[in-house]
């Protein structure tokens, strides 16, 4: 009985930490501080209200930027430090079936008399399809953006997935069989690799539904190998509906379930999720090294850039590896076999040996702070 009641104790003190960030995965916000959320679409007060109470959880002050309509090139992107697409209406399948090369004419066929009889579309779903379509492949592949979170809520998991590539299930009855998610909560199972873990610190949660459409998990399974840089680390109903679709190259994730009318275990861990990785996007980075190691650090970055002061450079011979951090504390090796733009903080030029490292950094490291840069090894 004593060893039964010292583990549940302990697996306490752990839920706790997860709650509070204190595995690693948090990020303090100055007072002065305000993170910028920017809706593709007005945000309607369900999210708002949802977003503000983790905020206020986290100790974080949030504004609302609503994107839709404005015509700057860059979609006013870079005001913001992350970006909600919440959930809508059914995608026009001219999305996902036009750019599919291994749809047959049958195929294409098939998904558009199905819309024909189960989808519904308006001219004001068109306008936001066009709209989201092009901002969505502007945030893809556009190197400024590789910090900025991103999450997809029902129309914007599946807009996001057809932006990468992956179709949909137009009617998720006649596509598999099983009954439209309206109105329900299901039960959602994670994979030990989703990013999410930490912060529902548990495999399984429920979310609100109320969708008929899906992303064509199939296809995904099927054609894997295309799809490098995403995985599916969420699912319900036996695997057979995707819940979680996540990117390794940015903070960007999709749910096809509410979290904004999810239980609010599940609510809080999601825009929790979502408001930590927008921190860590105005450069405020987390607290995972000790008083040691920051100190060991700190004189090894003035050491090398006392040689440098002018130009706030280093130096270091070809075949160093520089390890970056990005997306809640995760790792990426980045060799130094070719020019490499290193996330936020600097240029990798492998043709003088040097990184350049910005002022704003730098200023962050002497401070205390770890920079998004955080070791070099040689091979």
């Amino acid at each position: 009985m004593k060893t039964v009641l010292i583990t549940f104790f302990l697996l306490c003190v752990i839920a706790s930490n997860y709650a509070n960030g204190s595995d690693g995965r948090s990020c303090e916000l100055p007072s002065s501080e305000i993170i910028t959320i920017g809706c593709t679409k007005k945000c309607s007060s369900s999210y708002t209200t949802a977003i503000k109470e983790a905020a206020r959880q986290l100790k974080y002050r949030v504004t609302f930027w609503t994107l839709k309509g404005n015509k700057n090139p860059d979609y006013n992107l870079s005001r913001v430090d992350g970006i909600i697409s919440p959930g809508g209406h059914d995608i026009d399948p001219k999305y996902y079936t036009k750019p599919i090369p291994f749809f047959s004419k049958e195929d294409k066929m098939t998904i558009k008399q199905r819309f024909r009889k189960y989808g519904k579309s308006s001219v004001s779903g068109r306008i936001r399809d066009a709209f989201e379509y092009d901002l969505f492949n502007h945030y893809l592949t556009n190197n400024d953006y590789v910090n900025t979170p991103f999450i997809g809520i029902c129309y914007g998991m599946q807009m996001l997935a057809v932006v990468v590539g992956i179709p949909l299930y137009v009617h998720i009855p006649a596509d598999i069989g099983i009954p439209a998610r309206r109105k329900i909560h299901d039960k959602i199972t994670l994979n030990g690799q989703s990013s999410l873990m930490p912060f529902i610190n548990s495999r399984f949660f429920t979310g609100y539904k109320n969708h008929h459409q899906a992303v064509d998990i199939k296809y995904f399974k099927e054609h894997r190998k295309q799809f490098t840089d995403v995985s599916i680390t969420g699912t319900s109903n036996k695997g057979k509906i995707a819940e979680v679709l996540e990117l390794h190259n940015r903070p960007a994730i999709g749910v096809q379930f509410h979290p904004e009318r999810s239980t609010e275990k599940t609510k809080s861990a999601i825009f929790s999720h979502f408001l930590i990785n927008a921190c860590l996007k105005k450069g405020i980075q987390p607290e995972t090294i000790t008083k040691k190691r920051i100190a060991e650090q700190k004189k090894s970055w003035q050491d090398s850039f006392q040689k440098y002061p002018s130009i706030q450079q280093m130096r270091f011979p070809k075949g160093f590896i520089v390890k970056t951090t990005f997306f809640l504390g995760s790792e990426t090796l980045k060799e130094t076999k070719k020019a490499t733009t290193v996330p936020i903080v600097g240029y990798l030029d492998t043709k003088e040996s040097r990184f350049y490292m910005s002022k704003w950094s730098w200023k962050r490291s002497l401070e205390g702070h770890e920079p998004n840069w955080i070791w070099k090894y040689r091979k």
